[in-house]
């Protein structure tokens, strides 16, 4: 049990450091922030103590610290996913990852899962992207092991 702990951890962290998509999967957000996300978030593990700042940068967009990284972040939702697109801005490439969320209706627990790049791989293009979310969408392996952070 540990053992898988400390993988979903990894999971997490590896899903918002290690950025792969060329492109957002959406040109532009699909609605306003919430700014119920806004705020200081702390992974819930043992011994883990992985914080994530979030901030409304404007209506639209968030800006999230995540060790020691910045990231530009907004709404992405596609074929009846929550999801957003979120960019390294400390990566030369300024490379793409793209996250479903969740956020408990108490709004102290967000759960964060990433798209996986073995089900829906670096394509050439948006349209590509969107295709392979769309075809997966109820595929279970789309996403990675969910992170779950408390405030």
């Amino acid at each position: 049990m540990y053992s898988m702990r400390i993988i979903t951890i990894l999971a997490c962290a590896l899903a918002l450091l290690s950025c792969h998509y060329d492109v957002p999967l959406t040109a532009e957000p699909t609605r306003a922030a919430d700014a119920r996300l806004a705020g200081t978030w702390t992974m819930t593990a043992p011994e883990q103590d992985e914080k994530m700042d979030i901030r409304l940068y404007d209506d639209r967009h968030y800006v999230v610290a995540y060790n020691g990284d910045l990231y530009r972040a907004f709404h992405s939702d596609v074929a009846g996913l929550q999801l957003m697109s979120v960019q390294n801005l400390n990566d030369r490439e300024r490379k793409w990852v793209f996250l479903e969320w969740k956020l408990s209706e108490d709004g102290k627990r967000l759960t964060i899962r990433a798209v996986r790049t073995e089900v829906v791989p670096e394509t050439n293009g948006r349209e590509g992207l969107l295709k392979l979310i769309e075809a997966n969408r109820t595929n279970p392996a789309l996403f990675s092991e969910p992170g779950v952070y408390t405030r």
